[in-house]
């Protein structure tokens, strides 16, 4: 029965499935609605479904790294991805990162001190800020959040060291 399929997936987030079970769009559509990260183990077509996929990083922006290379592209998609986890900045298309509108509609800033732009991200876990080697957060909120590297470089500084580094330029 489909509706029991749907429910014991939806408990699994997609694990352990028929190839034709997998392939059900529906049943994809509820495990990546819970688990982003279920898109893994999708066929090629699943990955290449923008609803799906759009459903996937709202729930887990890092699902981004499965999506089709074409999807990778999505300027939407990836913002969407990037707006729910900061990392999944390093799963976008390198075409889209180079695309000046795109860093300005994430609100990237160039800096001196760095070769790539940075965009401010909500970051899963507090970074340390190169620059000042302080812990990357939101001071008024506690939230953890910093500017990152659009490249992928494994550079982070926080808001305040970014703020005087604007003004410094």
């Amino acid at each position: 029965d489909k509706d029991v399929l749907l429910a014991a997936y939806q408990q699994m987030g997609l694990g352990f499935t028929r190839h034709d079970i997998k392939n059900s769009r529906s049943i994809v559509k509820a495990a990546v609605g819970k688990k982003g990260a279920a898109l893994k183990i999708t066929s090629d077509e699943m990955k290449g479904d923008r609803e799906l996929c759009t459903v996937a990083v709202a729930q887990d922006g890092l699902a981004l790294e499965f999506v089709s290379h074409e999807l990778k592209g999505d300027r939407d998609l990836c913002m969407a991805a990037i707006a729910q986890n900061g990392f999944a900045l390093s799963f976008v298309n390198a075409k889209l990162i180079d695309d000046e509108s795109f860093l300005k509609a994430l609100g990237a800033v160039k800096l001196a001190c760095h070769s790539h732009a940075l965009v401010l991200v909500a970051l899963p876990y507090s970074n340390q800020c190169n620059n000042c080697s302080s812990m990357c957060h939101d001071p008024n909120t506690g939230f953890i959040r910093g500017y990152h590297c659009c490249k992928g470089c494994n550079f982070d500084m926080c808001e305040i060291c970014v703020g005087t580094s604007m003004r410094s330029i």
